[in-house]
C-alpha cells in the first residue's frame, strides 16, 4: 500500500460547503459534526443567503436525467446519459465540475469542487446513497459505496471500488484521525496539500470482524484482476438504461435541477 494514502472507516465527520435548501439537510444527515468546524469551513453568505460558489452556467446534455429535487450550483456540466437522483447535490464552489457521460449519481450523494481547478469525471462511474467526493479528479468505471468519502486531495484513476463507509483521508491527516482528533477544523488548505492517487482495479473495504485503530474499523485492500470487467461494464449500463427508462416516471424532471 503506497504509504501516502491513509484508509480509515467510519468516524470522520464530513463538512457541508454550503447552507441547507428548504427540500431537507445537504450532505451526510446521519453524521452530526460539531459547530465550530462546521462553521469554521463554511464560506460566509452573501446578503441573499447564498453561498459563493461560482456563478452558475449549466450545460446538461439533451440524454442525461436530473431530477428536479436536486441542488445544483456553479459551473457543471452534466454528459448524456448520466442519472442524477433527487436530493443529490452538486456544488462548483470555485472551480467548475464537469461529469461525463452514463454515471449514476444517488440520492444524498455529494459532490463538491472547492479548488480552482476543474473537477473531471469520467464515464460510468456510481455515486451509491450518501456518498461524497471532492477529489481533485475521478475517472472511469469507479464504484463509491454509501457513505464513502474521498477528499480534494485524492486521485482516482479507473476501476476502482469503495465499500460502504470507507473514509479516504489526507496523509497529513492521519495521525489524527488514528488518535482521535477527528475535528476537520485541523485540516490544511486542500490546494496546498500534496496529491494522492488511488491505483487502477483497487478494492478497498471496511473489516466485518470487529477489528478496529482508534475507534475505526480497519479497511482491506485488495488489487482486482480485471476478470469480468466486461460483463461488469455491461451490468453499469443495463441500471443506467433502465433509470433512463423508470426516473421520469418516478420523479419529476427538470432541465436546472431544482431552480
Amino acid at each position: 500500500m503506497p504509504s501516502a494514502v491513509s484508509i480509515v472507516g467510519v468516524g470522520l465527520p464530513l463538512i457541508d460547503i454550503c447552507p441547507p435548501r428548504r427540500h431537507g439537510h445537504v450532505g451526510l444527515s446521519s453524521l452530526h459534526e460539531p459547530t465550530r468546524a462546521r462553521n469554521a469551513l463554511r464560506p460566509a453568505t452573501d446578503t441573499s443567503g447564498r453561498p459563493p460558489c461560482s456563478k452558475d452556467a449549466f450545460e446538461f446534455s439533451s440524454r442525461a436525467v436530473v431530477c428536479q429535487d436536486t441542488d445544483i450550483r456553479g459551473a457543471v456540466t452534466i454528459g448524456p446519459g448520466t442519472i442524477v437522483h433527487p436530493k443529490a447535490t452538486i456544488f462548483a464552489v470555485n472551480g467548475p465540475i464537469r461529469i461525463g457521460s452514463c454515471n449514476i449519481i444517488e440520492e444524498q450523494a455529494v459532490i463538491v469542487n472547492r479548488q480552482r481547478e476543474p473537477l473531471m469525471i469520467g464515464d460510468l462511474n456510481l455515486l451509491a446513497v450518501a456518498s461524497r467526493i471532492e477529489a481533485s479528479s475521478v475517472g472511469d468505471f469507479n464504484t463509491f459505496g454509501p457513505k464513502s468519502s474521498v477528499p480534494a486531495t485524492m486521485r482516482i484513476t479507473n476501476c476502482c471500488s469503495l465499500g460502504a463507509g470507507v473514509a479516504l483521508l489526507p496523509a497529513v491527516d492521519a495521525d489524527l484521525a488514528l488518535a482521535g482528533d477527528s475535528d476537520p477544523a485541523d485540516r490544511t488548505d486542500p490546494e496546498k496539500e500534496p496529491s494522492e492517487t488511488l491505483e487502477p482495479y483497487t478494492a478497498l473495504w471496511l473489516s466485518d470482524d470487529g477489528q478496529a485503530i482508534g475507534g475505526a474499523r480497519i479497511v482491506k485492500r485488495r488489487v482486482w484482476d480485471g476478470k469480468g470487467e466486461e460483463a461488469e461494464r455491461d451490468l453499469r449500463m443495463k441500471q443506467v438504461m433502465y433509470l433512463k427508462d423508470v426516473r421520469p416516471t418516478c420523479t419529476p424532471v427538470g432541465p436546472l435541477g431544482a431552480r
